[in-house]
């Protein structure tokens, strides 16, 4: 299977522009739970696109550390944030942040959780953690069942063979909760969506780093697939994808 940290190079320019951002009510959420101020650093792992740094630097107005070990992953961040002093581009990893000792407020992680060795994240999140050492870890859960169209595209991926090794839906909230150690966590749940026409759903489906690459006979054939199905459930040229929001926030302990 491809490594992590690579596996997204020359799926950057898909992921930015057609994975879903995150609601308005998650900032808010935060904010009931979890002390932020302005003053605060926040090390955002697996940073990616910046999708999730700018919701940050937006919502907080914080110093936001954006870690992310794929170049063009962090090429793409550069573009849209380079020109916002508090954004600040790190080369690193969950396991390896790069980041000196005790010098983040907040560790945060959008979509990217299952990718982590987590006993070693979790030794490299306590080092760069300051106390009380909050983390916060979201993602956007596609929706696979109550409709058709969700339901046959959940089939179409489950026709590729490292859908199933790499799915963020192998995560749960006891395994978060096992990773913090906190018996205090927070947990909230918002829903999202994003309607897409058919250039807008294949940019979706290309930006994970399951499907097959640019270029080969496999991109071919799920591309007619997505086609096909595209066609069938679509309503007036334009399908919808439904999410959950899932969020988590603690703080963490050894």
């Amino acid at each position: 299977m491809e490594d992590s940290k690579t596996r997204f190079s020359a799926r950057a320019d898909d992921y930015k522009k057609f994975r879903p951002t995150y609601p308005p009510d998650l900032i808010e959420f935060i904010r009931e739970n979890c002390p932020v101020k302005e003053n605060w650093s926040i090390a955002d792992i697996g940073s990616g696109t910046g999708i999730s740094t700018k919701l940050l630097l937006d919502g907080f107005k914080c110093s936001v550390y954006a870690v992310e070990p794929n170049s063009d992953m962090q090429k793409a961040a550069k573009e849209s944030l380079q020109d916002n002093p508090l954004f600040h581009c790190v080369n690193g990893c969950a396991e390896s942040t790069c980041l000196p000792d005790k010098t983040i407020d907040i560790v945060t992680a959008f979509q990217a959780f299952h990718w982590f060795d987590k006993p070693k994240a979790k030794i490299e999140f306590w080092r760069i953690l300051k106390q009380p050492k909050w983390v916060l870890f979201v993602w956007n859960d596609r929706a696979t069942k109550g409709k058709p169209f969700l339901e046959a595209y959940e089939e179409l991926l489950h026709s590729m063979p490292e859908y199933c090794k790499v799915s963020h839906k192998n995560i749960s909230s006891d395994l978060v909760a096992g990773f913090l150690g906190d018996k205090d966590m927070k947990t909230a749940h918002f829903p999202q969506f994003q309607v897409f026409n058919f250039e807008g759903l294949k940019g979706r489906l290309f930006s994970s780093s399951y499907t097959p690459k640019e270029g080969t006979e496999d991109r071919l054939k799920v591309t007619a697939k997505l086609k096909e199905l595209f066609d069938i459930y679509n309503t007036g040229g334009m399908v919808r994808m439904e999410y959950r929001t899932d969020v988590y926030i603690g703080r963490l302990h050894l």
